[in-house]
């Protein structure tokens, strides 16, 4: 369990962090999520004892990160940039830090295989590919079987199927009862994978839901609708109380009627219909509407 209570983190006049208090539970993968500048990468940094906050606590099993007495045993994360040696075979790389560490080598293969490094693990870090190197990284992170994983940018840079093996690795991982936190983008894959999330905007929470849950409450209903005379049928519905949009093609996005009454407005008034579709925003657009509001405005009330 990762618990932050009123952590804040402030670069002279800017507020990184504020007065952010969450608790991330196991048994499930929590995204933290929000626009760049959020304050994503500064609260994990404060998690592994990598930046100091100016005020508030970050503790992980109940401690901080530099009172753990053997971290790579508690907590796991995704090496940074430069971090990986590129003139060490991707094993040595693995094995030097299980001994580092009174990992035993045995460790070192079952990490191997999890991570789907067998037919790589004989060959130089430099020379492999993007997704080899994340892969590697997730291995490192494994290592001492921690019970707390932090992947920063988890899915940038993955093709197809590295976003499905990382998407099953991650939910096992939580299955099995451990902590799991991912930040990243695309958002359109981080939504997907995780099935918890811890919204910030400008350093603030502004939700701390369960995905579905979320998805269910703030989603906005709309119709597309497709017609002869877009114009006239927008002066008619924005008549009839309805929120109208312009979308792509001439289309128009409507809000607050369903489709029954837009062909009804669109019959009486002799116009012609091509499309009629009722749909409902994505999570995505859902949390870059919360972030859009800004800090506050979005309910975190059933927050488990």
């Amino acid at each position: 369990m990762i618990e932050l209570h009123r952590l804040t983190k402030r670069y002279g006049p800017i507020l990184a962090v504020d007065d952010l208090t969450v608790t991330i539970r196991p048994g499930r993968v929590t995204g933290l999520i929000g626009p760049n500048g959020a304050g994503k990468t500064i609260t994990l940094r404060m998690i592994l004892g990598l930046t100091t906050p100016s005020r508030g606590t970050a503790r992980t099993g109940g401690r901080r990160f530099a009172d753990l007495p053997s971290p790579m045993r508690q907590v796991g994360a995704l090496p940074g940039p430069g971090t990986l040696h590129g003139g060490r075979r991707a094993y040595d790389q693995l094995l030097c830090a299980a001994r580092s560490n009174g990992i035993p080598r045995r460790r070192v293969d079952e990490v191997v295989r999890l991570a789907g490094l067998d037919r790589v693990a004989g060959r130089r870090v430099r020379t492999l590919s993007f997704g080899m190197c994340r892969r590697l990284g997730v291995a490192l992170s494994l290592l001492g079987d921690p019970s707390v994983l932090i992947y920063d940018d988890a899915v940038e840079g993955l093709d197809p199927a590295g976003l499905s093996w990382m998407r099953t690795l991650l939910w096992g991982l939580a299955r099995e009862g451990r902590t799991v936190l991912v930040t990243g983008r695309p958002l359109s894959e981080l939504t997907q994978l995780a099935d918890h999330l811890v919204v910030l905007d400008r350093g603030r929470l502004v939700a701390d839901r369960d995905a579905r849950d979320l998805e269910r409450e703030y989603a906005e209903r709309q119709v597309l609708v497709r017609c002869d005379d877009p114009g006239f049928l927008a002066g008619r519905l924005t008549g009839a109380c309805a929120g109208v949009r312009l979308g792509t093609g001439g289309a128009l996005l409507v809000s607050g009627l369903d489709a029954a009454e837009i062909h009804r407005l669109a019959v009486t008034g002799g116009i012609r219909l091509h499309e009629l579709t009722p749909q409902r925003s994505s999570l995505i657009e859902v949390c870059q509407k919360l972030t859009r509001n800004g800090p506050g405005q979005a309910a975190t009330e059933g927050a488990a």
